[in-house]
């Protein structure tokens, strides 16, 4: 029955096209692979940045924020305060970037592809993003979470006069 089939059906598969499929299949994990990396760094990148900020701001007013303590401002006070303003800061920055990149995005993608990389046929090629709920949650979500906790644990346990005569 079998030699039936292949005598009556002879089909020869090329295995070019094969190998061309396995190919851009490659290339294609590859890409997805490098744009989820790419995503993680500047995550990690706003975060430490933020931090950053708010932290040596923090080391800089010190004397300041240990006045305050001294007449009354709890450590959870003086965290709900610089939490808000780096909170403020990670929202305009996002919503700045995000209005930009829904103006330009295609814009920019097909003079990149076609001029960079040299691409002929960029007509198929658009400007894609997730939902703007996904993205507040990854771009100021998770740097909020951090930079609270930070700020928590940075003032955790420190007396006016710690943060007064800065003493470690």
């Amino acid at each position: 029955l079998v030699k039936f089939f292949l005598r009556h059906f002879d089909q020869e598969v090329d295995m070019s096209i094969v190998q061309s499929k396995q190919n851009f299949d490659l290339f294609n994990k590859l890409a997805i692979s490098l744009s989820i990396i790419l995503a993680f760094f500047s995550i990690v990148s706003v975060i430490l940045y933020i931090t950053n900020l708010v932290t040596s701001h923090i080391s800089r007013n010190k004397k300041n924020l240990g006045t305050l303590k001294a007449f009354g401002l709890s450590n959870a006070n003086i965290t709900f305060i610089y939490s808000c303003i780096s909170l403020g800061i990670v929202f305009i920055a996002f919503f700045i970037s995000y209005f930009l990149c829904q103006l330009i995005g295609t814009l920019f993608i097909q003079y990149l592809t076609s001029t960079v990389f040299n691409i002929k046929d960029t007509s198929d090629i658009i400007y894609q993003s997730d939902s703007v709920s996904t993205l507040c949650g990854i771009f100021i979500g998770i740097p909020f979470l951090f930079i609270l906790f930070k700020l928590t644990k940075s003032l955790k346990n420190t007396t006016p006069g710690d943060l007064i005569y800065e003493r470690d």
